[in-house]
């Protein structure tokens, strides 16, 4: 897909558009009723609405001003901006990467994971913040950036060292340890979701829990597997690792886990759902005026 054109991304369909649509005009209409009163929230969905909708250069301008908003609300609740980073840094890198900005993309990257290093018990992921180690180390493989990847392995490692035990076994620790050989694919998909089969995993991520009885709140047990939306955007995120990971050696096994990832649904909160588009050329590049 060219710049400029009207051709709509490849995941966009009847349904979601309309209802990604309304998400846009429920945002600018705040944005615009209350100039006075921006939020970090506001500027963030109409930014992932854009990119949905694949107009990435709209949307990186609304996602960087949800960055600075989002940062000045956090310190301002926790006192201190020198100790604030995170918001909206791994959509960030995704926008910049549409856009074939990598340099910014690893610059957003990198400010993430120097805070993180800084002060690790504050606004990661699960894991103590694999995220942006794990974005990186892709940027570095796709490109064939040995520099880059091994920056990417060794922020891994740190942050695999330094967590708390408590950690260890917490979703995204698992593709950490992947991508760093400590187990294979298949060993990852079976600690991670206890079962192995790709086709059954597809099957479970549209299988929701049962809704608590009324008046009651929903009990998460941390070592069920994971069904429904929950396994979907990590399925979707195994899917794209492992197949960034097998295409070193065998591309045709690479490229399917990819479409494997695409063909999932309802996962668009997802920064490497969108990236797996790209790895494939169903996307190319980014729409304006959106």
């Amino acid at each position: 897909m060219s710049a400029g054109t009207n051709c709509e991304p490849p995941w966009v369909t009847e349904e979601t558009k309309q209802q990604w649509m309304a998400v846009l005009r429920e945002c600018e209409n705040w944005i615009v009723s209350f100039p006075e009163k921006p939020r970090a929230s506001d500027y963030g969905r109409r930014g992932a609405a854009r990119a949905y909708l694949g107009y990435f250069h709209e949307a990186l301008s609304d996602l960087l001003r949800a960055d600075e908003l989002h940062r000045a609300e956090l310190a301002a609740h926790y006192g201190g901006e020198n100790k604030v980073w995170g918001g909206m840094k791994g959509s960030l890198t995704t926008a910049y990467l549409f856009l074939h900005e990598t340099e910014s993309a690893e610059r957003e990257l990198r400010a993430d994971m120097k805070g993180i290093l800084e002060w690790p018990d504050c606004f990661t992921d699960a894991a103590g913040g694999v995220g942006p180690g794990l974005l990186l180390w892709y940027i570095g493989v796709r490109d064939n950036d040995k520099a880059v990847e091994g920056e990417a392995l060794a922020y891994l490692r740190h942050i695999l060292r330094i967590s708390r035990k408590e950690k260890f076994k917490q979703w995204p620790h698992h593709l950490a340890k992947f991508v760093l050989d400590t187990y294979s694919f298949a060993a990852m998909l079976d600690e991670a979701f206890q079962c192995m089969d790709l086709d059954e995993l597809e099957r479970r991520a549209y299988v929701e829990p049962p809704p608590p009885p009324p008046g009651e709140v929903p009990k998460f047990d941390v070592n069920a597997p994971p069904t429904g939306m929950l396994l979907r955007g990590r399925l979707a995120q195994a899917l794209f690792y492992g197949g960034i990971k097998a295409r070193r050696t065998h591309r045709e096994i690479g490229d399917d886990l990819l479409r494997r990832c695409t063909r999932l649904k309802d996962v668009d909160i997802e920064n490497e759902w969108y990236l797996a588009f790209l790895e494939l050329g169903m996307i190319d590049s980014a729409r304006h005026k959106g």
